[in-house]
């Protein structure tokens, strides 16, 4: 689900312009800037975040589900407690800051879970591992 306070800790990120923005420490995100070619950022904004979601494609995962530092914006991103999502991005003198931030801490250490492994929910009322999933 869309979150709009993550969205607000999400642009205070961008609004940084830096290449190591930060967050609260109760929360996990994801960032990536790259030079402006365009004034629409939507095709980069898409194309970053494909980027993230296939790294899991790229480096593969085990059956445990366990982080490996290659993983680590998959695993902010698939993060079993991160039930909600906020995202923004800062046209920085022409340099485009993206940020995704997620509630929890997302796995880190190596060989810790990024989820719970198992079959999915067939209906939200089995959903009931982490509060607010469905």
């Amino acid at each position: 689900f869309w979150d709009c306070i993550l969205e607000n800790y999400a642009q205070e990120a961008a609004d940084q312009c830096s290449a190591t923005p930060t967050v609260p420490s109760d929360l996990s995100f994801v960032h990536n800037s790259t030079k402006l070619t365009t004034c629409n950022p939507t095709p980069f904004i898409k194309q970053q975040m494909g980027h993230w979601w296939s790294e899991v494609e790229r480096v593969g995962l085990d059956a445990n589900a366990a982080f490996k530092p290659e993983l680590k914006n998959f695993a902010v991103l698939a993060n079993g407690l991160a039930t909600r999502i906020g995202c923004a991005q800062k046209n920085c003198n022409g340099e485009l800051h993206m940020v995704c931030v997620v509630y929890g801490k997302a796995a880190s250490n190596t060989g810790q879970a990024i989820y719970e492994v198992g079959a999915g929910c067939s209906s939200d009322q089995e959903c009931s591992t982490y509060a607010g999933s469905k």
